[in-house]
């Protein structure tokens, strides 16, 4: 009967089956997935998109069901989701899957794997789909931390994932305002996250210039997070790089920037 529903030639059947992969995963456990419900996985990954919405919906939970190394083996499979379509409201069912999906694989393919897929999320075209990334990934990055020694720690900042923050502090200086307004709201989610050295060393310094940017906007995106959450932490509201950006922006010329500078 299962098969018989999944083969529908009716796409509206097959839509409600996709819905319910992954509480039919959840039940019948990784060795029956993997038998019996794989196949269909993968049929509707290449089926129409309003079929194809219900797994990518859930992709996060189904793969949770599955053995580790089958879950490893299709990997892959979740990049390509955001690669195979044009379909934007997929790049942002997957992009607030990130945290979770994190959470279910090792951190090296994690690293290797989900961070790049992050980045290309958190600066997608879509403003939808970047405010999704943004808010998952500092959750990510912070899932690498755990347990890491110092040791560990310097490793991994010494790799890709110092290449991904490198690749955020480059977006301060680059000359289009919303790649500029975008690295400030991406600094927003690492700073709840990440401790506030690695922040202050790596992305905090590139942002000072932006509290002069001749665009407003950039200025207001830095605004907030200089008032909402850097001077709000006492991790952060006496460093030299917050205080220096108070200042400048406390001096600004623009009635928004300032009523959100200085606060209600």
């Amino acid at each position: 009967a299962f098969r018989t529903l999944a083969s529908n030639t009716q796409w509206k059947v097959r839509r409600t089956l996709s819905y319910a992969l992954h509480a039919l995963a959840a039940i019948l456990g990784p060795e029956h997935t993997e038998a019996e419900l794989l196949p269909t996985f993968e049929q509707f990954l290449k089926d129409l998109d309003e079929v194809k919405v219900g797994v990518v919906q859930s992709v996060r939970a189904f793969l949770s069901a599955l053995s580790p190394a089958s879950r490893l083996k299709y990997l892959p499979a979740v990049v390509e989701m955001r690669a195979e379509t044009d379909n934007w409201r997929f790049r942002h069912t997957l992009a607030a899957q990130l945290s979770g999906l994190g959470a279910i694989y090792p951190k090296s393919a994690t690293l290797e794997t989900l961070v790049p897929l992050a980045l290309d999320l958190c600066t997608d075209a879509v403003a939808e789909v970047r405010i999704a990334a943004i808010s998952q990934v500092g959750d990510l990055l912070s899932l690498l931390f755990e347990g890491a020694d110092a040791a560990a720690e310097a490793e991994l900042l010494s790799g890709a994932l110092g290449d991904f923050l490198d690749n955020i502090a480059r977006m301060a200086a680059m000359q289009s305002c919303y790649r500029r307004a975008n690295c400030v709201q991406i600094v927003a989610s690492l700073a709840v996250a990440l401790r506030p050295e690695i922040v202050d060393a790596r992305l905090l310094k590139v942002l000072v210039p932006l509290a002069d940017d001749p665009v407003a906007n950039v200025r207001l995106s830095l605004a907030r997070l200089v008032r909402n959450q850097l001077l709000a932490s006492p991790a952060y509201s006496e460093l030299p790089s917050t205080l220096a950006m108070a200042e400048s922006l406390r001096r600004d010329s623009d009635r928004d920037v300032l009523q959100t500078i200085h606060g209600p």
